[in-house]
């Protein structure tokens, strides 16, 4: 029996300790439409608040039409619910939640600015509000908070399908006090539509924190609000530090929000949408994203065009074909550091095999300009990772700055395939307007569109980096100059007006016209691609780098009229450089001449004087520079001996008659 009496005296005491569950109190508005008035809910009692730190777990407020048939418009007359920053166990309180069990309701806090009235929401349950109307419409005007613990994933917001919720309200509507954890998203769930018609001055932010939309659901901005924000404010999807957008199921519409948006990061799963279905205001959409990758598996859609932005160094992957119509940005602020191609912040933007690329492709299905830079201190970089075709043309768009880093196209790292950009590139937009054409070893890239001068009175420069093959194919006007750092430059059609200058261990060739001086520092120069003639209508050096690498002259032999050569109206400068010889597949005749530069002549190649032979494989040439530099075949030194021997008594013998 003591055992029994200490056994239950122990339950009453836990059962005293213990909080109260959550409760539904359901309102009835029997005396009014006035929310804080507890004689129009049921029991007549207000609903607990949540309180931090307290016994009670707070009530859920149920609104449900079968009991109020008539009476679906509560109002607040106060606040409901507050935030005690100083007070550290109770820095929040209010409802636990809100479930509309049918539609035709409307909640209205009254408050027409961020002095209130304010309903605070301080949720512990799996939906903060729970719309379940399949049809219809509930509507909450005002100010509503949400009020969540750092260690607290954040509210979760169900509209049933079919069903609409609307929320209108004031700028710091969906703002919460004390949300920074990773997980303290909204997420928007259930399969039906939220409407956001939030504040409409510049400064407006979508809550607090990011946003996650689930289960099909979609979520409209400014769906009630023509025009929706203006101006270039701070309009966004949460605060500075913390706008992650994530679309994995549904749909997220800015319907018509006619401003400057800011996301720091976003991301679509494969059945993600990010659109903006109102054809008559565009929206343009800043994306910061912080670091790391980001796959956009999903679509971009509607009348918006888009930014992506590094804050520090960030990459988004391109997986898909997009059909907005608006701009496309990259954008960087890069610095140089320590020099123009190693940019202080990299925004890279890759472009994956398997996205679709013509006209409507990865960077929308607008004609416009991408604009490469925007404006910044370059380190914007717009890549291919595959067989992918860019069309569109790219302006390099970096600011008036002696501090500005190059921007840049091409290949990723992990490409092996051929890739191709085919519109129009204009540099020169500002002071310092750099292009950089990347391609790892492993890849091609073929620039087949016209790289041309901007207008904006400055020479924009072109760098070849990256250890694979870039290929210039258009008719390129450029002013600036070449610099083929690394990796393989071939010249198929121009290299602008500038001088170019070849680096340690990188290759100039293709069978184009080049119009400004080469330097060959180190380096080599291996005209044609395969086997052709490169034409340099400007004075050509080869010599070596400063530091003991002697320059390459590379010369392919495949027939008697093909074969690779340098042609030149200026004079070819031969300081410090070896010669490599290789045949291809072919045995020249005894006899044969090939004019490996066509030009004169100032130097030898290093260990051959005028005259001297040398043998490649089985064949042996002699080389002249009287005129221009050129190969003959001679007799190998044994078949000469043999056949002066067999002259030699030839003659013996007739003297002998």
């Amino acid at each position: 029996m003591k055992a029994l009496a200490i056994v239950t005296g122990l339950a009453v005491m836990m059962a005293l300790a213990a909080p109260a569950m959550a409760a539904d109190v359901t309102w009835t508005g029997d005396t009014s439409t006035d929310f804080n008035d507890g004689n129009n809910w049921s029991d007549d009692t207000l609903p607990v608040k949540y309180v931090s730190g307290a016994s009670a777990n707070g009530d859920i407020a149920v609104f449900d039409g079968s009991t109020t048939p008539s009476n679906k418009t509560p109002t607040l007359t106060a606040d409901f619910g507050s935030v005690d920053p100083g007070d550290s166990s109770k820095m929040y309180d209010g409802l636990l939640g809100m479930e509309f069990a049918d539609d035709g309701w409307t909640l209205d806090t009254g408050a027409t600015d961020n002095t209130g009235p304010a309903l605070y929401l301080s949720y512990r349950a799996s939906a903060a509000i729970d719309s379940q109307a399949t049809s219809g419409v509930n509507t909450i005007n005002g100010y509503l908070r949400f009020e969540v613990h750092n260690t607290n994933a954040g509210p979760t917001i169900d509209v049933a399908s079919g069903g609409t919720l609307r929320i209108n309200g004031i700028a710091d509507t969906l703002e919460d006090y004390n949300g920074t954890n990773t997980n303290n998203a909204i997420y928007v769930d259930g399969g039906g539509t939220l409407e956001l018609n939030l504040g409409g001055g510049n400064t407006t932010r979508l809550g607090s924190r990011g946003w996650e939309v689930l289960g099909g659901s979609t979520v409209e901005v400014f769906a009630e609000t023509a025009g929706g924000w203006t101006g270039d404010g701070t309009a966004g999807l949460g605060s500075q530090n913390n706008r992650q957008l994530t679309v994995t199921d549904g749909v997220w519409d800015m319907n018509g929000a006619n401003s400057n948006f800011k996301i720091n990061n976003i991301s679509l799963a494969a059945d993600g949408v990010f659109t903006n279905t109102d054809g008559a205001n565009a929206v343009f959409v800043t994306t910061k994203l912080g670091s790391g990758t980001e796959t956009i598996a999903g679509t971009i859609e509607g009348n918006l065009g888009i930014q992506w932005q590094a804050n520090a160094t960030a990459t988004v992957e391109l997986s898909t074909a997009h059909t907005y119509t608006g701009d496309t940005k990259i954008r960087a602020n890069g610095k140089i550091k320590p020099d123009v191609l190693t940019p202080e912040k990299n925004m890279y933007v890759i472009v994956k095999a398997d996205a679709l690329v013509s006209t409507d492709g990865p960077l929308g299905n607008s004609a416009s300009t991408v604009d490469l830079g925007a404006n910044s201190l370059g380190g914007a970089w717009l890549l291919t990772d595959g067989d992918v075709e860019i069309a569109r043309d790219i302006l390099v768009n970096t600011k008036v700055n002696d501090s500005s880093a190059a921007c840049f196209i091409g290949a990723a790292d992990t490409q092996t395939a051929s890739s191709e950009f085919s519109g129009e590139i204009a540099v020169g937009q500002n002071v310092n307007s750099v292009l950089g054409i990347t391609a790892p070893a492993a890849a091609t890239v073929n620039v087949t569109g016209d790289i041309v001068e901007d207008g904006g009175g400055t020479e924009g420069t072109v760098y070849k980096v990256g250890d694979g093959v870039v290929v210039l194919s258009g008719s390129n006007t450029y002013a600036g100059g070449t610099s083929v750092e690394a990796g393989t430059l071939l010249v198929n059609s121009g290299a602008g007006s500038g001088a170019v200058d070849v680096k340690e261990g990188a290759t100039l060739g293709g069978t184009g016209t080049i119009t400004g001086a080469v330097t060959v520092a180190g380096g080599t120069m291996a005209p044609g691609a395969s086997t052709g003639a490169l034409t340099v209508n400007n004075a050509v050096e080869l010599t070596n780098d400063g530091a003991g690498t002697s320059s390459t002259f590379e010369v392919e032999i495949a027939g008697l009229t093909d074969y690779d050569q340098l042609v030149s109206d200026n004079t070819v400068t031969l300081t410090d450089v070896d010669l490599s010889v290789t045949l291809d597949e072919y045995t020249p005749d005894v006899g044969d001449t090939f004019t490996i530069i066509d030009g004169t002549v100032s130097g030898t190649f290093n260990g051959l004087a005028e005259g001297d032979t040398f043998d490649v494989d089985s064949t042996t040439f002699k080389i002249t520079y009287a005129a221009s530099a050129e190969l003959e075949v001679i007799p190998e030194p044994a078949t000469a001996a043999v056949l002066c021997l067999g002259g030699a008594l030839l003659a013996m013998r007739r003297r002998r008659r």
